[in-house]
């Protein structure tokens, strides 16, 4: 495994706090489950990013006691998980897999939403839009309607 992604260490680090804070798995069970040696954890504890990040979770779970911010973090990494499989699985629905790519792109915040709400606000709303037809293209034709007569008079 390679630790060149904070978010990677941060997750890591998370799930072992977690492992301290709640099912104590000894690290020859944990580990592995991680997809980690024993060799890379070794290291892992020598790297100052994966440590403070290790403490800070450790301590959210000692003082929240299993917060609702922590349970739903572990419940996210779940659904993520799932969502994942359901949008590789080629027998879902194409409209269900699409929701899914949307909300994994959103989740992840590599959607432009913000942006294009943000520039929408600052927009003034006044628009101009010119159309441009060649001088060979086919006129249309306007049809002038005539009131219709009446039979009383």
């Amino acid at each position: 495994m390679i630790f060149s992604d904070a978010d990677k260490l941060d997750a890591l680090a998370f799930e072992v706090a977690r492992n301290a804070a709640g099912a104590s798995l000894p690290m020859d069970e944990l580990l592995p489950s991680l997809d980690v040696t024993a060799e890379e954890f070794a290291l892992l504890l020598k790297d100052k990013l994966f440590t403070r990040a290790l403490v800070r979770h450790k301590k959210e779970f000692e003082e929240s006691g299993g917060s609702f911010q922590t349970r739903a973090k572990i419940v996210a990494g779940e659904v993520l998980q799932e969502m994942y499989l359901l949008v590789h699985d080629k027998d879902a629905p194409a409209s269900v897999r699409r929701q899914g790519i949307n909300d994994i792109v959103r989740w992840a915040g590599w959607d432009n939403t913000a942006a294009l709400n943000k520039a929408a606000a600052t927009h003034s709303g006044f628009s101009i839009t010119f159309n441009i037809t060649p001088p060979d293209a086919p006129q249309g034709v306007t049809i002038d309607s005539k009131p219709l007569e009446s039979s009383d008079g």
